[in-house]
């Protein structure tokens, strides 16, 4: 898994982890949130890509992230139905991950 956090346009965190299933992707996620110190009510979490479990996982960060959405696969970025309709989705990341199609 990678994790991307940026504020205002500037990253405060990069980095890649192993992912052995649900409760890894709690952990380092949850783990993330309080390093970079977001807020729980506030501050958006970005899914992206083909997301596994995420009937399973969605309800349990849930429980501690307010706001979570989730995008489609990185290949879907330039068809029809691209990130541009994504109002929510911030500018600079949109353009971010569309240089590295």
């Amino acid at each position: 898994m990678h994790y991307l956090a940026f504020e205002c346009g500037k990253l405060l965190f990069a980095n890649t982890f192993s992912n052995h299933g649900k409760n890894d992707c709690i952990y380092y996620t949850l783990n993330l949130w309080k390093q970079v110190g977001l807020n729980q009510q506030n501050d958006h979490l970005w899914l992206i890509g083909s997301v596994n479990k995420k009937d399973e996982l969605l309800p349990e960060l849930g429980k501690y992230i307010e706001h979570i959405g989730i995008l489609p696969p990185i290949e879907r970025f330039c068809s029809e139905d691209s990130l541009a309709k994504e109002n929510e989705f911030p500018f600079d990341m949109q353009a971010l991950l569309l240089t590295h199609l």
